[in-house]
Protein backbone atom coordinates (compact mmCIF):
# COMPACT_ATOMS: atom_id res chain seq x y z
CA UNK A 1 0.00 0.00 0.00
CA UNK A 2 2.77 2.39 1.00
CA UNK A 3 4.17 1.70 -2.41
CA UNK A 4 1.47 2.32 -4.27
CA UNK A 5 0.69 5.61 -2.46
CA UNK A 6 4.14 6.53 -3.29
CA UNK A 7 3.59 5.66 -6.95
CA UNK A 8 0.40 8.06 -6.80
CA UNK A 9 2.05 10.84 -5.81
CA UNK A 10 5.00 10.58 -8.09
CA UNK A 11 3.04 10.12 -10.98
CA UNK A 12 3.14 12.81 -14.26
CA UNK A 13 0.41 13.28 -16.33
CA UNK A 14 1.41 13.04 -19.95
CA UNK A 15 1.12 17.08 -20.37
CA UNK A 16 3.59 17.45 -17.47
CA UNK A 17 6.28 14.63 -19.43
CA UNK A 18 6.01 16.97 -22.41
CA UNK A 19 6.28 20.08 -20.71
CA UNK A 20 9.52 18.87 -18.96
CA UNK A 21 10.78 17.13 -22.36
CA UNK A 22 10.48 20.18 -24.34
CA UNK A 23 12.02 22.95 -22.13
CA UNK A 24 14.75 20.44 -21.62
CA UNK A 25 14.98 20.57 -25.63
CA UNK A 26 15.03 23.89 -26.02
CA UNK A 27 17.98 24.97 -23.44
CA UNK A 28 20.07 21.92 -25.41
CA UNK A 29 19.26 23.38 -28.39
CA UNK A 30 20.57 26.84 -27.03
CA UNK A 31 23.81 24.83 -25.40
CA UNK A 32 24.46 23.07 -28.98
CA UNK A 33 23.83 25.80 -31.62
CA UNK A 34 26.11 28.97 -29.63
CA UNK A 35 28.85 27.45 -31.21
CA UNK A 36 27.88 27.41 -34.69
CA UNK A 37 28.94 30.85 -35.54
CA UNK A 38 31.95 30.59 -33.73
CA UNK A 39 33.39 27.52 -35.34
CA UNK A 40 35.10 29.44 -38.39
CA UNK A 41 36.53 32.21 -36.10
CA UNK A 42 37.93 29.50 -34.15
CA UNK A 43 39.59 27.24 -36.27
CA UNK A 44 41.06 30.68 -37.46
CA UNK A 45 42.06 31.55 -34.06
CA UNK A 46 44.07 27.97 -33.87
CA UNK A 47 45.81 28.64 -37.38
CA UNK A 48 47.27 32.22 -36.06
CA UNK A 49 48.28 30.70 -33.05
CA UNK A 50 50.23 27.76 -34.86
CA UNK A 51 51.05 29.09 -37.95
CA UNK A 52 54.52 28.59 -37.26
CA UNK A 53 54.33 24.93 -36.44
CA UNK A 54 54.01 23.24 -39.40
CA UNK A 55 53.77 19.51 -37.81
CA UNK A 56 50.97 20.20 -36.09
CA UNK A 57 47.57 18.37 -36.87
CA UNK A 58 45.78 21.49 -37.86
CA UNK A 59 48.58 22.62 -40.07
CA UNK A 60 48.31 19.53 -41.50
CA UNK A 61 44.37 19.53 -42.14
CA UNK A 62 44.69 23.07 -43.82
CA UNK A 63 46.75 21.48 -46.50
CA UNK A 64 45.20 18.80 -47.05
CA UNK A 65 41.63 21.13 -47.55
CA UNK A 66 43.72 23.17 -49.52
CA UNK A 67 44.54 20.74 -51.43
CA UNK A 68 40.89 19.64 -52.02
CA UNK A 69 40.06 22.50 -52.73
CA UNK A 70 42.69 23.17 -55.37
CA UNK A 71 41.16 19.87 -56.71
CA UNK A 72 37.69 20.66 -56.62
CA UNK A 73 38.12 24.05 -58.94
CA UNK A 74 40.63 21.78 -61.50
CA UNK A 75 37.74 19.51 -61.88
CA UNK A 76 35.04 22.53 -61.79
CA UNK A 77 37.17 24.33 -64.19
CA UNK A 78 37.22 21.30 -66.65
CA UNK A 79 34.08 20.69 -66.22
CA UNK A 80 32.51 23.69 -67.03
CA UNK A 81 35.08 23.91 -69.85
CA UNK A 82 34.15 21.14 -71.90
CA UNK A 83 30.30 21.75 -71.56
CA UNK A 84 30.91 25.64 -72.78
CA UNK A 85 32.63 24.22 -75.98
CA UNK A 86 29.63 22.25 -76.86
CA UNK A 87 27.70 24.66 -79.29
CA UNK A 88 24.76 25.21 -77.00
CA UNK A 89 22.69 28.23 -76.95
CA UNK A 90 23.62 29.51 -73.04
CA UNK A 91 27.34 29.43 -71.66
CA UNK A 92 27.71 28.20 -68.11
CA UNK A 93 30.22 30.76 -66.13
CA UNK A 94 32.56 30.22 -63.30
CA UNK A 95 30.37 31.13 -59.93
CA UNK A 96 32.23 34.70 -58.58
CA UNK A 97 31.74 33.66 -55.26
CA UNK A 98 34.23 31.37 -55.61
CA UNK A 99 36.46 34.74 -55.89
CA UNK A 100 35.22 36.36 -53.21
CA UNK A 101 37.14 34.62 -50.70
CA UNK A 102 41.03 33.70 -50.12
CA UNK A 103 42.81 31.04 -50.28
CA UNK A 104 43.18 31.03 -46.35
CA UNK A 105 39.18 32.04 -45.18
CA UNK A 106 38.16 29.22 -47.97
CA UNK A 107 40.14 26.38 -46.33
CA UNK A 108 39.19 27.35 -42.64
CA UNK A 109 35.39 27.48 -44.33
CA UNK A 110 36.22 24.22 -45.79
CA UNK A 111 37.71 22.72 -42.84
CA UNK A 112 34.53 23.66 -40.49
CA UNK A 113 32.36 22.15 -42.73
CA UNK A 114 34.19 18.78 -42.50
CA UNK A 115 34.02 18.98 -38.72
CA UNK A 116 30.31 19.33 -38.93
CA UNK A 117 30.26 16.41 -41.38
CA UNK A 118 32.30 14.39 -39.12
CA UNK A 119 29.68 15.40 -36.14
CA UNK A 120 26.81 13.94 -38.45
CA UNK A 121 29.09 10.95 -38.92
CA UNK A 122 29.83 10.22 -35.48
CA UNK A 123 25.80 10.93 -34.44
CA UNK A 124 25.02 8.12 -37.30
CA UNK A 125 27.23 5.29 -35.41
CA UNK A 126 25.95 6.37 -32.34
CA UNK A 127 22.30 7.15 -32.75
CA UNK A 128 21.16 3.25 -33.41
CA UNK A 129 23.17 2.24 -29.96
CA UNK A 130 21.64 5.11 -27.90
CA UNK A 131 17.97 3.73 -29.41
CA UNK A 132 18.71 0.06 -28.18
CA UNK A 133 20.20 0.59 -25.10
CA UNK A 134 17.05 2.49 -24.01
CA UNK A 135 14.57 0.28 -25.40
CA UNK A 136 16.63 -2.53 -22.95
CA UNK A 137 17.62 -0.20 -20.01
CA UNK A 138 15.13 3.12 -20.14
CA UNK A 139 14.91 6.34 -21.83
CA UNK A 140 15.87 7.98 -18.51
CA UNK A 141 18.86 6.50 -17.53
CA UNK A 142 20.11 6.80 -21.13
CA UNK A 143 19.26 10.57 -21.30
CA UNK A 144 21.09 11.48 -18.24
CA UNK A 145 24.17 9.57 -19.47
CA UNK A 146 24.20 11.59 -22.64
CA UNK A 147 23.86 14.80 -20.39
CA UNK A 148 26.86 13.94 -18.50
CA UNK A 149 28.71 13.77 -22.01
CA UNK A 150 27.82 16.82 -23.36
CA UNK A 151 28.83 18.61 -20.12
CA UNK A 152 31.63 16.22 -20.70
CA UNK A 153 32.73 17.98 -24.21
CA UNK A 154 31.53 21.45 -22.83
CA UNK A 155 34.34 21.48 -19.70
CA UNK A 156 37.02 20.48 -22.84
CA UNK A 157 36.05 22.72 -24.46
CA UNK A 158 36.72 25.55 -22.04
CA UNK A 159 40.24 24.10 -21.51
CA UNK A 160 40.97 23.71 -25.17
CA UNK A 161 43.88 26.12 -26.03
CA UNK A 162 44.95 24.26 -28.82
CA UNK A 163 43.13 22.87 -31.89
CA UNK A 164 43.82 18.90 -30.74
CA UNK A 165 41.66 19.49 -27.65
CA UNK A 166 39.03 21.43 -29.63
CA UNK A 167 38.75 18.22 -31.89
CA UNK A 168 38.80 15.73 -28.87
CA UNK A 169 35.77 18.21 -27.39
CA UNK A 170 33.93 17.65 -30.66
CA UNK A 171 34.54 14.09 -31.19
CA UNK A 172 32.75 13.49 -27.73
CA UNK A 173 30.00 15.77 -28.65
CA UNK A 174 28.95 13.86 -31.85
CA UNK A 175 28.98 10.33 -29.87
CA UNK A 176 27.25 11.70 -26.74
CA UNK A 177 24.66 13.80 -28.27
CA UNK A 178 21.39 12.06 -27.68
CA UNK A 179 19.05 13.94 -26.37
CA UNK A 180 16.92 15.40 -29.07
CA UNK A 181 16.61 11.56 -30.34
CA UNK A 182 15.27 10.19 -26.65
CA UNK A 183 13.08 13.22 -26.23
CA UNK A 184 11.37 11.97 -29.51
CA UNK A 185 11.07 8.85 -27.94
CA UNK A 186 9.73 10.00 -24.40
CA UNK A 187 7.18 12.00 -26.57
CA UNK A 188 6.09 8.72 -28.40
CA UNK A 189 5.86 7.26 -25.01
CA UNK A 190 3.39 9.30 -23.40
CA UNK A 191 1.56 10.44 -26.42
CA UNK A 192 -1.57 8.78 -28.07
CA UNK A 193 -1.74 7.64 -31.28
CA UNK A 194 -4.11 10.10 -32.67
CA UNK A 195 -1.99 12.80 -30.84
CA UNK A 196 1.73 11.93 -31.82
CA UNK A 197 2.26 13.61 -34.90
CA UNK A 198 0.96 16.82 -32.63
CA UNK A 199 3.39 16.44 -29.93
CA UNK A 200 5.88 15.47 -32.37
CA UNK A 201 5.56 19.32 -33.68
CA UNK A 202 6.67 20.65 -30.58
CA UNK A 203 10.32 18.91 -31.08
CA UNK A 204 10.35 21.33 -34.72
CA UNK A 205 9.15 24.58 -32.68
CA UNK A 206 12.16 23.57 -30.17
CA UNK A 207 14.54 23.21 -33.33
CA UNK A 208 13.36 26.31 -34.78
CA UNK A 209 13.45 28.41 -31.61
CA UNK A 210 17.14 27.19 -30.44
CA UNK A 211 18.25 27.49 -33.96
CA UNK A 212 17.06 31.17 -34.11
CA UNK A 213 18.25 32.08 -30.78
CA UNK A 214 20.94 30.11 -29.96
CA UNK A 215 23.43 31.74 -32.63
CA UNK A 216 22.62 35.14 -31.85
CA UNK A 217 23.21 33.96 -28.16
CA UNK A 218 26.39 32.48 -28.67
CA UNK A 219 28.00 35.02 -30.97
CA UNK A 220 27.06 38.10 -27.99
CA UNK A 221 28.78 35.49 -25.57
CA UNK A 222 31.93 35.14 -28.13
CA UNK A 223 32.23 38.92 -28.38
CA UNK A 224 32.79 39.79 -24.87
CA UNK A 225 36.21 39.90 -23.99
CA UNK A 226 38.24 36.36 -22.14
CA UNK A 227 38.45 38.38 -19.14
CA UNK A 228 34.63 39.66 -18.61
CA UNK A 229 32.89 36.14 -17.45
CA UNK A 230 31.52 37.16 -14.01
CA UNK A 231 34.13 35.48 -11.73
CA UNK A 232 37.20 35.54 -13.93
CA UNK A 233 37.18 39.38 -12.50
CA UNK A 234 37.84 38.49 -9.34
CA UNK A 235 39.26 34.81 -10.05
CA UNK A 236 42.88 34.32 -11.80
CA UNK A 237 41.54 30.89 -13.25
CA UNK A 238 45.03 30.16 -14.09
CA UNK A 239 44.64 27.97 -17.57
CA UNK A 240 45.06 28.75 -21.20
CA UNK A 241 41.16 29.06 -22.24
CA UNK A 242 39.34 28.43 -25.49
CA UNK A 243 39.21 31.46 -27.52
CA UNK A 244 35.60 32.64 -27.25
CA UNK A 245 35.39 31.19 -23.81
CA UNK A 246 32.47 32.96 -22.21
CA UNK A 247 30.04 30.99 -24.77
CA UNK A 248 31.70 28.00 -23.62
CA UNK A 249 30.73 28.83 -20.39
CA UNK A 250 27.29 29.83 -21.33
CA UNK A 251 26.98 26.31 -22.49
CA UNK A 252 27.99 24.83 -19.78
CA UNK A 253 26.12 26.64 -17.59
CA UNK A 254 22.65 25.99 -19.36
CA UNK A 255 23.70 22.14 -19.69
CA UNK A 256 24.24 22.17 -16.35
CA UNK A 257 20.78 23.73 -15.21
CA UNK A 258 19.29 21.39 -17.90
CA UNK A 259 20.79 18.22 -16.14
CA UNK A 260 19.73 19.02 -13.19
CA UNK A 261 16.24 20.09 -14.73
CA UNK A 262 15.66 16.76 -16.18
CA UNK A 263 17.15 14.64 -13.14
CA UNK A 264 14.47 16.02 -10.91
CA UNK A 265 11.45 15.94 -12.90
CA UNK A 266 11.71 13.54 -15.81
CA UNK A 267 9.91 10.18 -14.72
CA UNK A 268 10.90 6.62 -16.91
CA UNK A 269 8.41 6.96 -19.80
CA UNK A 270 9.49 3.38 -20.93
CA UNK A 271 5.67 1.45 -21.14
CA UNK A 272 3.69 4.76 -20.16
CA UNK A 273 0.93 4.37 -21.98
CA UNK A 274 0.65 0.37 -21.36
CA UNK A 275 1.22 0.91 -17.41
CA UNK A 276 -1.09 3.95 -17.29
CA UNK A 277 -3.83 3.49 -19.35
CA UNK A 278 -6.26 0.40 -19.43
CA UNK A 279 -6.16 -1.96 -22.79
CA UNK A 280 -9.10 -2.32 -25.04
CA UNK A 281 -11.06 -5.30 -25.09
CA UNK A 282 -9.33 -6.90 -28.04
CA UNK A 283 -6.76 -5.07 -28.91
CA UNK A 284 -4.66 -5.50 -32.57
CA UNK A 285 -1.39 -7.42 -31.66
CA UNK A 286 0.94 -5.34 -34.14
CA UNK A 287 4.63 -7.11 -34.78
CA UNK A 288 7.15 -4.42 -35.04
CA UNK A 289 8.99 -7.51 -36.83
CA UNK A 290 6.40 -7.99 -38.71
CA UNK A 291 7.29 -8.42 -42.72
CA UNK A 292 5.41 -5.71 -44.22
CA UNK A 293 6.07 -3.39 -40.62
CA UNK A 294 9.95 -3.96 -41.72
CA UNK A 295 9.70 -3.48 -45.49
CA UNK A 296 7.47 -0.06 -44.50
CA UNK A 297 10.46 0.90 -42.43
CA UNK A 298 13.12 0.18 -44.82
CA UNK A 299 10.85 2.26 -47.41
CA UNK A 300 10.65 5.48 -45.23
CA UNK A 301 14.28 5.27 -44.41
CA UNK A 302 15.55 5.17 -48.16
CA UNK A 303 13.24 8.41 -48.19
CA UNK A 304 14.54 10.28 -45.70
CA UNK A 305 17.84 9.99 -46.69
CA UNK A 306 17.75 10.31 -49.93
CA UNK A 307 15.75 13.90 -48.91
CA UNK A 308 17.87 14.51 -46.36
CA UNK A 309 20.88 14.34 -48.09
CA UNK A 310 19.09 16.77 -51.09
CA UNK A 311 17.97 19.19 -48.41
CA UNK A 312 20.61 19.69 -46.69
CA UNK A 313 23.19 20.03 -49.04
CA UNK A 314 20.74 23.12 -50.93
CA UNK A 315 19.90 24.86 -47.76
CA UNK A 316 24.28 24.56 -47.49
CA UNK A 317 25.06 26.48 -50.11
CA UNK A 318 21.61 29.47 -50.06
CA UNK A 319 24.02 31.19 -47.81
CA UNK A 320 26.81 31.24 -50.81
CA UNK A 321 24.45 31.76 -53.26
CA UNK A 322 23.54 35.33 -51.46
CA UNK A 323 26.43 36.15 -51.11
CA UNK A 324 27.61 35.07 -54.83
CA UNK A 325 24.09 37.17 -56.16
CA UNK A 326 23.30 39.66 -53.76
CA UNK A 327 26.46 40.07 -51.69
CA UNK A 328 24.66 39.35 -48.25
CA UNK A 329 26.64 40.44 -45.34
CA UNK A 330 27.06 37.75 -41.96
CA UNK A 331 24.26 40.11 -40.75
CA UNK A 332 21.91 39.82 -43.23
CA UNK A 333 22.34 35.87 -43.80
CA UNK A 334 21.87 35.92 -40.36
CA UNK A 335 18.76 37.59 -40.39
CA UNK A 336 17.57 35.18 -43.21
CA UNK A 337 18.29 32.16 -41.67
CA UNK A 338 16.37 33.69 -38.60
CA UNK A 339 13.29 34.54 -40.45
CA UNK A 340 13.38 31.12 -41.65
CA UNK A 341 13.30 29.94 -38.24
CA UNK A 342 11.14 31.31 -36.76
CA UNK A 343 8.66 31.06 -39.74
CA UNK A 344 9.16 27.36 -39.22
CA UNK A 345 7.77 27.38 -35.49
CA UNK A 346 4.70 29.87 -36.66
CA UNK A 347 3.53 26.79 -39.41
CA UNK A 348 4.27 24.03 -36.46
CA UNK A 349 2.44 26.14 -33.94
CA UNK A 350 -0.60 26.96 -36.64
CA UNK A 351 -0.73 24.69 -39.10
CA UNK A 352 0.87 21.53 -38.35
CA UNK A 353 -0.59 20.78 -34.69
CA UNK A 354 -3.96 22.05 -35.58
CA UNK A 355 -4.42 20.22 -38.91
CA UNK A 356 -2.41 17.14 -39.23
CA UNK A 357 -5.09 14.55 -37.54
CA UNK A 358 -7.50 16.18 -40.30
CA UNK A 359 -5.12 15.94 -43.14
CA UNK A 360 -3.23 12.53 -41.52
CA UNK A 361 0.32 12.10 -41.25
CA UNK A 362 1.45 11.00 -44.43
CA UNK A 363 -0.49 13.95 -46.22
CA UNK A 364 1.49 16.21 -44.23
CA UNK A 365 4.33 14.71 -45.03
CA UNK A 366 3.61 15.43 -48.86
CA UNK A 367 2.89 19.10 -48.43
CA UNK A 368 6.53 19.23 -46.43
CA UNK A 369 7.75 17.78 -49.48
CA UNK A 370 5.72 19.93 -52.02
CA UNK A 371 6.70 23.10 -50.22
CA UNK A 372 10.52 22.01 -50.63
CA UNK A 373 10.20 21.36 -53.82
CA UNK A 374 8.08 25.01 -54.21
CA UNK A 375 11.48 26.74 -52.03
CA UNK A 376 14.15 25.19 -54.15
CA UNK A 377 12.38 26.17 -57.61
CA UNK A 378 12.06 29.53 -56.22
CA UNK A 379 16.33 29.51 -55.53
CA UNK A 380 16.75 29.10 -59.08
CA UNK A 381 13.90 31.92 -60.20
CA UNK A 382 16.03 34.21 -57.90
CA UNK A 383 19.38 33.03 -59.54
CA UNK A 384 17.79 33.08 -63.33
CA UNK A 385 16.34 36.79 -63.23
CA UNK A 386 18.98 38.05 -60.32
CA UNK A 387 15.67 39.34 -58.65
CA UNK A 388 15.23 39.72 -54.78
CA UNK A 389 11.29 39.36 -54.81
CA UNK A 390 11.79 35.15 -54.99
CA UNK A 391 13.36 35.18 -51.34
CA UNK A 392 10.02 35.38 -50.49
CA UNK A 393 9.33 32.07 -52.01
CA UNK A 394 12.69 30.58 -50.72
CA UNK A 395 11.58 31.46 -46.95
CA UNK A 396 8.35 30.22 -47.28
CA UNK A 397 9.16 26.98 -49.37
CA UNK A 398 12.11 26.21 -46.99
CA UNK A 399 9.98 27.09 -44.06
CA UNK A 400 7.09 24.61 -44.92
CA UNK A 401 9.76 21.83 -45.40
CA UNK A 402 11.72 22.54 -42.33
CA UNK A 403 8.35 22.68 -39.82
CA UNK A 404 6.63 19.40 -41.25
CA UNK A 405 9.01 17.02 -42.88
CA UNK A 406 11.33 15.47 -40.22
CA UNK A 407 8.87 16.27 -37.09
CA UNK A 408 5.90 14.06 -38.75
CA UNK A 409 7.58 11.50 -40.08
CA UNK A 410 9.27 10.67 -36.36
CA UNK A 411 5.56 10.42 -35.99
CA UNK A 412 4.73 7.76 -38.62
CA UNK A 413 8.24 5.92 -37.46
CA UNK A 414 7.11 5.57 -34.09
CA UNK A 415 3.42 4.82 -34.75
CA UNK A 416 4.78 1.86 -36.79
CA UNK A 417 5.74 0.68 -33.52
CA UNK A 418 3.09 2.04 -30.81
CA UNK A 419 0.24 -1.38 -29.39
CA UNK A 420 -2.82 0.31 -29.30
CA UNK A 421 -4.21 0.74 -25.13
CA UNK A 422 -7.69 1.71 -26.20
CA UNK A 423 -9.93 1.66 -29.47
CA UNK A 424 -10.07 3.71 -32.17
CA UNK A 425 -12.69 5.38 -33.56
CA UNK A 426 -13.23 7.37 -37.05
CA UNK A 427 -14.34 10.23 -34.33
CA UNK A 428 -10.66 10.43 -32.81
CA UNK A 429 -8.87 10.60 -35.27
CA UNK A 430 -8.91 11.75 -38.92
CA UNK A 431 -5.91 10.63 -39.84
CA UNK A 432 -4.50 7.23 -41.65
CA UNK A 433 -4.60 5.48 -38.53
CA UNK A 434 -8.04 4.43 -38.69
CA UNK A 435 -6.88 2.27 -41.82
CA UNK A 436 -4.25 1.29 -39.97
CA UNK A 437 -6.30 -0.82 -37.51
CA UNK A 438 -8.69 -1.57 -39.65
CA UNK A 439 -6.60 -3.22 -41.35
CA UNK A 440 -4.26 -4.76 -38.67
CA UNK A 441 -8.11 -6.24 -36.83
CA UNK A 442 -8.22 -8.31 -40.35
CA UNK A 443 -4.48 -9.70 -41.19
CA UNK A 444 -3.24 -9.54 -37.28
CA UNK A 445 -5.60 -9.79 -34.84
CA UNK A 446 -4.73 -12.25 -32.29
CA UNK A 447 -7.13 -14.94 -30.74
CA UNK A 448 -5.36 -14.41 -27.12
CA UNK A 449 -6.77 -12.22 -24.28
CA UNK A 450 -6.08 -8.51 -24.35
CA UNK A 451 -3.22 -9.12 -21.62
CA UNK A 452 -1.82 -11.72 -23.75
CA UNK A 453 -1.81 -9.33 -26.86
CA UNK A 454 -0.30 -6.35 -24.56
CA UNK A 455 2.50 -8.95 -23.57
CA UNK A 456 3.63 -10.33 -26.49
CA UNK A 457 3.75 -6.92 -27.89
CA UNK A 458 7.44 -5.78 -27.94
CA UNK A 459 7.90 -2.09 -28.50
CA UNK A 460 11.54 -1.14 -30.04
CA UNK A 461 10.51 2.36 -30.88
CA UNK A 462 13.63 3.72 -29.27
CA UNK A 463 16.00 2.01 -31.34
CA UNK A 464 13.68 2.59 -35.06
CA UNK A 465 13.63 6.01 -34.06
CA UNK A 466 17.20 5.85 -33.39
CA UNK A 467 17.92 3.90 -36.94
CA UNK A 468 16.12 6.56 -38.60
CA UNK A 469 17.81 9.88 -36.99
CA UNK A 470 21.00 7.61 -38.37
CA UNK A 471 20.40 7.60 -41.77
CA UNK A 472 19.24 11.38 -41.24
CA UNK A 473 22.53 12.28 -40.19
CA UNK A 474 24.19 10.13 -43.38
CA UNK A 475 22.60 12.55 -45.53
CA UNK A 476 23.78 15.52 -43.51
CA UNK A 477 27.23 14.50 -43.48
CA UNK A 478 27.51 14.15 -47.17
CA UNK A 479 24.86 16.18 -48.78
CA UNK A 480 26.62 19.75 -48.27
CA UNK A 481 29.63 18.34 -49.69
CA UNK A 482 27.71 16.64 -53.17
CA UNK A 483 25.55 19.75 -53.42
CA UNK A 484 28.85 22.55 -53.14
CA UNK A 485 30.43 20.44 -55.81
CA UNK A 486 27.08 20.57 -57.95
CA UNK A 487 26.99 24.43 -57.10
CA UNK A 488 30.70 25.33 -58.12
CA UNK A 489 30.22 22.96 -61.20
CA UNK A 490 27.43 24.15 -63.08
CA UNK A 491 25.98 27.25 -61.41
CA UNK A 492 22.60 27.51 -59.00
CA UNK A 493 20.28 27.39 -61.09
CA UNK A 494 20.70 23.72 -62.31
CA UNK A 495 21.87 22.74 -58.66
CA UNK A 496 18.37 23.84 -57.31
CA UNK A 497 16.81 22.37 -60.29
CA UNK A 498 17.99 19.30 -59.73
CA UNK A 499 17.35 19.07 -56.37
CA UNK A 500 13.68 19.95 -56.66
CA UNK A 501 13.46 17.34 -59.44
CA UNK A 502 15.64 14.55 -56.87
CA UNK A 503 12.63 15.93 -54.15
CA UNK A 504 9.77 15.19 -56.81
CA UNK A 505 10.94 11.51 -57.24
CA UNK A 506 11.22 11.58 -53.04
CA UNK A 507 7.44 13.06 -52.62
CA UNK A 508 6.11 10.38 -55.52
CA UNK A 509 8.45 7.54 -53.68
CA UNK A 510 6.71 8.46 -50.08
CA UNK A 511 3.52 8.46 -52.07
CA UNK A 512 3.57 4.94 -53.16
CA UNK A 513 4.02 3.45 -49.98
CA UNK A 514 1.08 1.75 -49.10
CA UNK A 515 -0.51 0.63 -45.94
CA UNK A 516 1.95 3.24 -44.37
CA UNK A 517 1.15 2.46 -40.42
CA UNK A 518 0.80 -1.24 -40.84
Amino acid sequence: MAHETQKTTTFKGPNQILTVVIVALVIDILAFTSILPLLPRTIEFYSLAEKNSSGSLLSTLLRCTSALRSFQASIVSSIISSFNSFPLPFKIGFPSSLDAFDSTKSDIVLLGGLLGSLYSLLQCFVSPFFGRLADKYGRRPLLLVSMLGNILWTVLWIFSSSFELFLLARIIAGLCEANVQLSTTIIADVSKPENRAKQMALVGISFSLGFTFGPLIGAYFGSLPPRYFFFSKYIDLGFKSAPFVNAAFFSLFLLVIETIYLYFNLPETMGYLKNHHSASPNPPAINPSDTLTVSNFKKIKDVYLLYMFVFSGMEYTLTFLLLDLFGYSNRQQGCFLGTIGLLSALIQGGYVRRFVRKLGEKRMVLHGFAGCIFGMVSVALMAYFHSIYWIVGVVVGFSIASAIVTSTMNAIVSLLNSPPTYPMEKSDSGSHLDSHYSDSRTHLVSTKSSSSAQASFRSDSGSKLGDFRSVGQLGRAFGPGFASIIYWSFGPVPCYLMGSVCVLYVYFSFNRIKRLLV
